[in-house]
C-alpha cells in the first residue's frame, strides 16, 4: 500500500489480518519535521474487513469502541494469567496479616478480612483500628501488599490499554 503526507512525501505501509501497520520508508526526510496534516492510505476495505488494522485506519487512526474494550479484555486477562501466582500471593498474605491482626485484636473473622482490605486498598474507614504496637506493624505490612496489588493491576491496565490502542507503536507520523 501506498501512504502519502501533507507534503507528499511516499512511503510504504505493510498490513494485513491480525497484524499492526509498519512504515517501511521515512515519511520525511531526516533533519525535516514530519508534515502533520493528513495521510491517505490506499486501502481496499474488502481486503482487511476483519482487521483490527483496517478499523484503525478507516476511523482515522482509531477503532471503534466495541473493538477497543475487546481488544482491551483480552489484554487485560491475559496480563492477569501472567501475574496471578503473584497476585494470589499478595492476596493471601493479605487475608492471613489480617486473621492475624484481627486474632490479636479479639476481633470476628468477618472483621478480620474486612480490616485487610479495608487497610491494604488503603481505604481506611478508621472503624477498627489496631491497638497494639506489633498489630500496627502488620498493618503496615497489609498496607504495602495492598500497594502492590494496585500498583501490579493497574500497570496491567495500562500495558492492555496500550496495546489495544496501538499507543506502543513507534510512529513516523501523526495519523
Amino acid at each position: 500500500m501506498i501512504c502519502r503526507n501533507a507534503a507528499n512525501r511516499v512511503g510504504s505501509i505493510a498490513a494485513g489480518p491480525g497484524t499492526l501497520m509498519a512504515v517501511s520508508a521515512p515519511l520525511r526526510e531526516p533533519g525535516v519535521a514530519p508534515a502533520r496534516a493528513w495521510v491517505e492510505f490506499d486501502l481496499e476495505p474488502a481486503d482487511f474487513a476483519d482487521s483490527a488494522v483496517y478499523h484503525r485506519v478507516k476511523l482515522g487512526g482509531s477503532m471503534d469502541s466495541r473493538t477497543l474494550r475487546r481488544n482491551f479484555a483480552v489484554g487485560l486477562l491475559a496480563g492477569l494469567r501472567v501475574v496471578w501466582p503473584i497476585l494470589s500471593i499478595l492476596l493471601v498474605l493479605i487475608i492471613a496479616l489480617g486473621l492475624v491482626v484481627g486474632l490479636l485484636e479479639g476481633w470476628s473473622i468477618h472483621e478480620s478480612i474486612y480490616f485487610a482490605f479495608v487497610s491494604g486498598l488503603t481505604i481506611g474507614y478508621g472503624d477498627l483500628a489496631p491497638k497494639s504496637l506489633l498489630t500496627r506493624a502488620l498493618a503496615i505490612a497489609i498496607g504495602v501488599c495492598g500497594v502492590l496489588v494496585t500498583a501490579l493491576v493497574a500497570a496491567i491496565a495500562v500495558k492492555a490499554l496500550t496495546a489495544a490502542t496501538g499507543d506502543g507503536e513507534k510512529r513516523e507520523f501523526e495519523p
